[in-house]
């Protein structure tokens, strides 16, 4: 029963709380500039979980991985709220990936479909390095803010 109650909150929370929004497949959405996963779909409505929250300039899918070009930001407050909703030990992770962010700047990021599974951020170098390794052959474009379709 608690759960049921847990999960229409979440419905009624999320539902009307995103404006830019963009399908780019079953189980990913392009929402608010950012990258984010549907965790539960309740007839129309999904509960999202931001996965790259903000400042995506491209990204590109194939049927395994979706390849993200991000700018990194440093919206401290947002942060923080991001940081404070985690339990305690992943706090540290996510800490370290918002220090990586903003030592590269210029941000790559892998997202492995099957698991959800992310690689980044990653300098650019790295980013081909690891798209070699996992035979992702998927173009960005890395020129600043060319999504802006909405």
């Amino acid at each position: 029963m608690t759960k049921k109650y847990l999960l229409l909150l979440c419905i009624i929370t999320i539902s009307g709380c995103h404006g830019d929004y963009a399908e780019i497949d079953e189980q990913y959405r392009f929402v608010e500039g950012g990258i984010a996963i549907v965790t539960h779909r309740v007839h129309d409505y999904e509960c999202i979980r931001d996965i790259i929250p903000k400042n995506v300039m491209d990204y590109a899918q194939d049927k395994h991985y979706i390849v993200v070009y991000q700018e990194a930001w440093s919206d401290d407050d947002m942060r923080q709220t991001m940081i404070d909703d985690l339990p305690k030990e992943k706090q540290d992770s996510l800490e370290q990936k918002f220090a990586q962010m903003d030592s590269i700047k210029y941000c790559y990021w892998i997202i492995r479909k099957k698991d959800s599974h992310v690689y980044g951020p990653m300098t650019k170098t790295d980013y081909q390095k690891q798209c070699h390794q996992l035979k992702i052959n998927l173009e960005l474009k890395t020129n600043k803010g060319w999504i802006n379709w909405f």
